[in-house]
């Protein structure tokens, strides 16, 4: 139904180029009908769920969130991408970053799943519940609830120091708040939407080195390496020790107020690499080139 749907909406209204995100089958059947009907084909591919080259058959031009996403299909299929970041709404959460940095109460830590690195956050929340309760976490619920934390095998029950968020749409509810963010990753992250906001709120960040998390945060954040044993599938519970690294770069920016200013101006410079204008301008450039391509 939705494709008859929309191969007539492309006959009655003849776009010049569909843009698509996704939806493994169902994807490659709209850039098919797509093309067939005269469009150029645009996929954004902001995952790694891709094993098949088939896929991008139908495909004029395929946009990855990162050079190391570009990397990844490289090397998987032979693919070759335009890297051009996503666009982020910067003055929403730019009004965030405003006031004084002391105002700021929790460590932030977006989207409890078991892929953001929920079992470490879990470890690092218990350790930090003995040896500093006065260190605040809030946990702001995304496609995974608080309820998952109970799953990573370390008790919470005494843990007075995290507060929940529900899920929100607008980010300035908990970037406003942060005086850190906190982004544990288990796996290859395509690019880190959080990490960037976070730049662009100048709120520091203490992150894992896994996937493009490096690229998207230059030598804006503290960047940690998680032991490879643990993945998303792993079902293994963190220690202490593997707590330790964190609990230590955490307390570096909530107790040395020279460092963690030094850090929010590191923020704000790498965050002028994801400002909206400049990248909607990358994604115009790259129309208009495959228009004119097709005109040649």
């Amino acid at each position: 139904m939705f494709l008859r749907l929309f191969e007539s909406t492309l006959r009655s209204q003849r776009p010049e180029i569909v843009v698509t995100y996704g939806g493994y089958w169902f994807g490659s059947e709209l850039v098919k009908t797509a093309r067939m009907n005269g469009a150029k084909t645009v996929v954004l591919l902001q995952n790694f769920a891709y094993h098949e080259i088939d896929y991008f058959h139908d495909v004029d031009l395929t946009i990855t969130p990162s050079h190391f996403a570009s990397g990844v299909y490289r090397e998987r299929l032979g693919l070759r991408t335009t890297v051009i970041p996503p666009l982020i709404d910067w003055q929403a959460i730019k009004a965030s970053s405003y006031g004084d940095a002391s105002t700021r109460e929790y460590v932030l830590f977006v989207n409890p799943d078991s892929r953001k690195g929920a079992p470490l956050f879990a470890r690092i929340v218990s350790d930090m519940a003995e040896i500093r309760p006065d260190v605040r976490f809030l946990v702001v619920e995304g496609s995974a609830q608080t309820d998952a934390l109970v799953r990573t095998g370390v008790d919470l029950t005494s843990a007075r120091n995290l507060y929940r968020m529900k899920n929100t749409g607008n980010v300035g509810d908990f970037y406003s708040r942060a005086k850190l963010t906190l982004i544990p990753s288990f796996f290859d992250e395509s690019f880190g939407r959080v990490a960037a906001e976070s730049l662009i709120a100048c709120v520091p960040v203490v992150a894992s080195n896994r996937g493009a998390l490096p690229e998207t945060l230059g030598n804006a954040a503290i960047l940690l390496g998680v032991p490879e044993q643990y993945t998303p599938e792993s079902n293994l519970t963190p220690t202490p020790d593997d707590a330790a690294p964190w609990i230590h770069a955490i307390l570096r920016l909530w107790d040395d107020s020279d460092f963690y200013k030094v850090m929010r101006a590191k923020c704000d410079k790498e965050a002028q690499r994801w400002r909206y204008s400049p990248i909607a301008d990358q994604y115009e450039n790259a129309f208009s080139a495959l228009l004119d391509k097709g005109d040649a």
